[in-house]
């Protein structure tokens, strides 16, 4: 059957669901509270790659918006969003997690690999052409839009208040954590079932 190797796929993604809770609470409860529960050494090395990582695929929004939104309050954000995301992969627990689910932590490799050739092609076509083309943002333009709107909602401030410093910082922080939800997902629910796809058709042969 055709859709027997997709099947298999989708399996397997809903066993690790299933099974993740289990595994965590192992790790949890194999990790000493008098261990230092950050790696100071993982901790420079995830600085560096995440620096690349966040700051490349933040391009495309820091171009589209310096212009009207607070510069600072959004270097800041992307700072905020490196030293957080650095700090998390440092964590003994995360390490832990990529040594027990190296598939997936393969999957996250990739569809953050995408995002990043994503926002790289869309700079030298901005560049050349004028325009911002929309199709490639798709991701950072529905953040873009959900976190713009929640904040002038929590906020309650106008439209025009959102370029302010402290609108600008959050819409940033929230747009980022958004985004990285959106390729996790992505990771999680297409690149993973893909590469079991694949997996089990080349085993298969």
């Amino acid at each position: 059957m055709r859709g027997a190797p997709l099947f298999v796929g989708l399996q397997l993604t809903i066993s690790i669901c299933a099974d993740f809770r289990m595994k965590f609470c192992d790790m949890q409860s194999s990790t000493s509270i008098d261990q230092p529960q950050i790696l100071l050494h993982a901790f420079y090395g995830n600085l560096m790659r995440w620096s690349i990582i966040v700051s490349v695929c933040a391009i495309p929004s820091f171009i589209i918006a310096f212009k009207v939104y607070s510069v600072t309050a959004m270097v800041m954000g992307i700072v905020m969003l490196i030293a957080f995301y650095s700090f998390v992969a440092s964590t003994k627990i995360w390490r832990a997690s990529a040594n027990n689910w190296q598939s997936v932590m393969s999957a996250l490799s990739i569809a953050f690999k995408l995002k990043i050739f994503l926002a790289l092609i869309w700079l030298p076509a901005f560049l050349f052409t004028k325009e911002i083309h929309f199709f490639v943002l798709l991701p950072d333009l529905y953040a873009g839009i959900i976190a713009h709107e929640s904040i002038m909602y929590f906020l309650k401030i106008s439209g025009d208040e959102t370029t302010l410093f402290l609108p600008t910082l959050l819409t940033t922080l929230l747009q980022g954590l958004i985004v990285s939800l959106l390729v996790v997902l992505f990771a999680f629910f297409v690149v993973f079932p893909f590469s079991c796809l694949i997996r089990s058709t080349w085993r298969g042969r």
